[in-house]
């Protein structure tokens, strides 16, 4: 089992390559950033992304970019992964009553922001490189009234589509 980020990040690509060179079609993480947010907390305290956000960074490229290759055990192509990332209350009923093997629950805030900073730099890797994957949705509830619950997170979402991010909603 992963003791460090390092060590979650490399198990992780190695079960997305495993799977994805099972079966045809798309593998989707929705918990990714979830379990990437312990493990960094972990390593590196509450406020991680402050402290060290390049190296959070560089395992975002690992990941990503080792996705983004393709396998001979897939027929040449590449793992068509997907992520997703959720509003405020998303993540609080998806995760909320999540536990850790190790009894502590998901920090919804940590997760929350890890998110965002994920989209951006997610951004500015893809106008350095062609990335195909992963393919990014956007989860929101809506009000009841036409609007979303998390004005906040649709405001980022709309500034990072409007700086050239794409993603499903």
């Amino acid at each position: 089992k992963p003791k460090n980020l390092d060590s979650f990040c490399g198990i992780f690509i190695n079960l997305c390559s495993a799977v994805s060179s099972q079966f045809a079609g798309a593998l989707a993480t929705g918990e990714f950033l979830m379990y990437f947010d312990y493990f960094a907390r972990k390593q590196w305290g509450k406020e991680y992304l402050a402290a060290h956000h390049k190296e959070v960074e560089q395992e975002f490229q690992g990941v990503v970019y080792a996705l983004n290759q393709p396998a001979s055990a897939r027929g040449d192509q590449s793992v068509f992964w997907n992520i997703s990332v959720f509003d405020h209350d998303y993540l609080k009923e998806m995760f909320g009553g999540f536990f850790y093997p190790d009894g502590t629950q998901v920090d919804i805030e940590s997760t929350y922001h890890l998110q965002k900073f994920f989209l951006s730099w997610f951004r500015q890797e893809r106008e350095k490189e062609l990335l195909t994957f992963p393919v990014v949705t956007a989860a929101l509830l809506t009000d009841g009234a036409g609007g979303f619950k998390d004005t906040k997170f649709m405001q980022g979402l709309a500034e990072e589509q409007a700086k050239g991010l794409s993603f499903f909603v």
